[in-house]
């Protein structure tokens, strides 16, 4: 039987019980313990709260990047149609153009400096006929193999660019929202010599030729009404009946044969009525303060007489404008005779060279109503 010694002994550790000082510091480490946990779990909730929010908010960016892109590419078709039909029209003025500024018979230094406003003028009248559309109808009812060529050019140019424009959109290497008609290095080279197919030279030379046909026709008729005027005058003066009404009857019932409106040829009356826009430009110019002054300018601003006597002296045999203006009127010296002249060759001879390309079709009555409306 094992004899060991049972008893228990004590053996102190110096603390004989546990104070009330030691019971409160453990109780606030808990706390502080417990307190610190609770911040550190509210922290991490915080933390993955941001990070859902973040995963949430790429997803969503990266769902309206995947729309949006959807979305553009939804377009592209309808904008590369768009850039079409303006590519069209685009080459088409510019083919226009270069026909329109190679038949003025103008010096080429005046065709050069005056560019921006010939290229303004054309594309005005383009405009205002409907833009493609008036080469699309014109060959409709011509057939005419000349505008056929030109509508090719002008379609087969536009859709290379088309394409092009397609192919980088659908790539990525074109933004979308800035697509816009352009042509690059080739399809510049390209129309260029497609552009020879139509021959622009000649055509072109063979305008200027009948325009140049006109002003001097124009020239020989003013100079001949001109004699008749002063034929007239002289009649009149002997018979004492100088006064200018008396001397217009005559001339009316001499020249235009008792026509009740007087009649005009399409290129005097242009001229005419550039004339009265320059005059009707100057007198809206003259200062309210000078309003006592307006009859005065009036009177320097003839334009019955102007209107009547104008000729076209100043052109010369050479195709070039003179030095000089000739006029029966008392016209100041401000106003610029050449310049009036050259505009109304310009927007004659325009309106020559889309009568010979069949772009419009001018009977004489069309001619004879234009001719009347310019005069009014």
């Amino acid at each position: 039987m094992f004899n060991g010694n049972s008893k228990v002994q004590r053996h102190s550790f110096g603390i004989s019980k546990v104070s009330e000082h030691s019971n409160i510091t453990s109780s606030v480490a808990a706390n502080q313990y417990l307190q610190k946990r609770a911040l550190l779990e509210h922290y991490n909730d915080i933390d993955r709260s941001m990070e859902r929010s973040e995963k949430e908010s790429e997803h969503r960016e990266a769902m309206n990047n995947i729309y949006t892109k959807k979305l553009l590419e939804s377009q592209i078709p309808n904008l590369i149609n768009e850039i079409n039909k303006e590519g069209r029209t685009i080459v088409f003025k510019d083919i226009l153009f270069e026909m329109f500024a190679g038949s003025l018979v103008l010096d080429e230094d005046f065709v050069i400096a005056q560019e921006t406003n010939l290229r303004t003028l054309v594309d005005s009248y383009v405009d205002g006929k409907g833009g493609y559309a008036l080469l699309e109808n014109a060959y409709r009812v011509s057939k005419s193999p000349f505008l056929k060529i030109i509508k090719t050019v002008c379609e087969s140019t536009a859709n290379k660019v088309a394409r092009r424009k397609m192919a980088d959109a659908k790539e990525g290497q074109l933004d979308v929202s800035a697509i816009k008609f352009e042509l690059c290095d080739d399809e510049k080279d390209e129309l260029n010599y497609d552009k020879e197919k139509i021959s622009i030279e000649k055509l072109s030379s063979m305008v200027k030729n009948k325009v140049l046909t006109v002003v001097q026709d124009e020239k020989a008729r003013q100079a001949k009404e001109d004699e008749i005027y002063q034929d007239l005058e002289s009649e009149a003066t002997e018979n004492g009946e100088s006064d200018d009404k008396s001397v217009q009857e005559s001339i009316r019932q001499a020249i235009i044969k008792d026509v009740p409106v007087e009649e005009s040829t399409l290129f005097n009356s242009l001229f005419r009525h550039s004339f009265k826009e320059v005059v009707e430009s100057a007198l809206a110019m003259v200062s309210v303060d000078n309003a006592n002054d307006d009859d005065d300018v009036s009177d320097d601003y003839d334009v019955d007489a102007q209107e009547h006597d104008t000729t076209v002296d100043e052109f010369e045999e050479d195709s070039k404008l003179g030095s000089e203006s000739k006029s029966h009127g008392t016209v100041q010296s401000d106003i610029d005779m050449d310049l009036i002249l050259a505009e109304s060759i310009t927007k004659y001879t325009l309106m020559e060279l889309a009568h010979t390309i069949q772009l419009e079709n001018y009977t004489h009555d069309s001619i004879r109503k234009i001719s009347h409306q310019l005069l009014n």
